[in-house]
């Protein structure tokens, strides 16, 4: 949005207009989050892993449909011309569907940076409004439903029981064979923490999953002569970026809070006998590995 207020000369309303829209933007997917959220609570506690595989189904559907558009285009120009992107942007036309609050956030801020302030003002208030009106009806649904879908959901846990030792343990006692016995057995604990929870392992895949995907295609690009040093250096930069903000991403979100992953049992270190710098040292080696 800076680039665009830059090179358009935008004056400076456009940016007073950015620091507006974006807030109240965010209501709208917040509240419709929130109200299938306690939807989902309220009458599919039960179902969970029925809902689960809906969803990953829905997702690869539409994966599929996406790549497929892609592969589409492949044959109609050269990638990146003008004509390749001219087709590849009419693929995109759906968004730009008058009813979406997207296109109202988007006609809000294109219409404050060429100075049509009375129509950004209308877009911003059917942002406004519509965003007031779902949160109101989120909040109404909450005060009703909230306590009733929280019990359900917590009634319908069933909290799987492990095994003492399994391969998990083997595996630990490989990676960690270096450890002392106290700390390789803390390192263990962790990794089965991260097996165990779906939310680190599943951004743990998005993350390395994409840089992956992004390696193993990039001799399958065709716009690309690996043999030109315009090429070798571009691709080389790219490689060393991609790679260091996944590195970023995955410090910020699985290094630095370590401990406070630990959740309601960070009791249990303190009850531990070992020193805090034994602790942090095996949480580093275990990030490190």
């Amino acid at each position: 949005l800076l680039a665009y207020g830059i090179d358009h000369a935008a004056g400076w309303s456009f940016y007073l207009w950015i620091t507006i829209l974006i807030p109240v933007f965010i209501i709208l997917p917040a509240s419709i989050g929130g109200l299938i959220t306690i939807m989902l609570g309220r009458f599919l506690p039960r179902r969970r892993k029925s809902i689960i595989i809906t969803l990953l189904a829905i997702g690869v559907i539409i994966g599929l449909v996406i790549i497929s558009n892609l592969a589409a285009l492949r044959g109609t120009a050269m990638p990146f011309t003008a004509l390749w992107m001219q087709n590849f942007m009419y693929k995109l036309t759906f968004a730009q569907n008058p009813m979406l609050p997207s296109y109202w956030i988007t006609r809000s801020l294109i219409d404050a940076a060429n100075g049509q302030h009375t129509s950004a003002l209308f877009f911003f208030l059917m942002l406004l409004s519509n965003g007031l009106f779902i949160g109101l009806v989120a909040f109404y649904l909450a005060r009703r439903c909230y306590f009733k879908a929280y019990s359900l959901v917590q009634s319908a846990r069933r909290d799987r029981k492990y095994p003492a030792r399994g391969w998990i343990d083997a595996l630990g006692t490989v990676l960690f064979w270096f450890f002392g016995e106290r700390l390789r057995l803390i390192n263990i604990k962790d990794l089965k923490t991260f097996i165990r929870d779906p939310v680190q392992w599943t951004q743990f895949l998005v993350f390395f999953g994409i840089l992956g995907v992004y390696f193993l295609n990039l001799r399958n690009i065709p716009y690309i002569n690996l043999k030109d040093p315009f090429w070798q250096y571009l691709v080389s930069f790219l490689n060393l970026t991609a790679t260091v903000l996944t590195l970023a991403t995955f410090t910020t979100r699985f290094i630095y809070p370590q401990l406070s992953l630990e959740g309601q049992r960070f009791w249990i270190l303190g009850m531990m006998p070992l020193t805090r710098p034994q602790i942090f040292y095996g949480k580093f080696m275990f990030a490190v590995i």
